[in-house]
């Protein structure tokens, strides 16, 4: 499963109706599921967003779903981010490194051969 942090702001309705916002709460942990993810934590925030999401679903597609639907409801405005683990991070450099080798390795092959074609 991939995670994602979704942060959310109320919409005028969305404080408007704020006493509700604990069922809508609960519909959201619903539809997710539907989304076959999960909200794992949800937090109420203070600054620039109101919420405060971390949620797992088993590709892209899935939240992007997801913002859209609760998008609909008009009660929140959603930004989403993916986010990546530290292990999945460390790997990301560790192939970048491998990466990086290659590319020296080709262009020092490539310069060897330019050079051979001028002698």
């Amino acid at each position: 499963m991939h995670k994602f942090i979704i942060f959310g702001n109320y919409t005028d309705k969305g404080i408007k109706n704020i006493k509700e916002s604990p069922t809508r709460l609960a519909d959201a942990k619903k539809l997710a599921k539907e989304f076959d993810g999960e909200i794992t934590l949800f937090y109420l925030t203070l600054g620039q967003y109101d919420i405060f999401l971390i949620c797992e679903f088993p590709s892209d597609e899935k939240p992007a779903r997801f913002c859209l639907k609760i998008g609909s409801f008009g009660n929140v405005r959603t930004t989403t981010l993916k986010a990546f683990s530290e292990e999945e991070y460390k790997s990301f450099i560790e192939l970048n490194e491998s990466i990086q080798t290659d590319i020296f390795i080709i262009l020092s092959i490539e310069s060897i051969a330019n050079i051979l074609k001028h002698l």
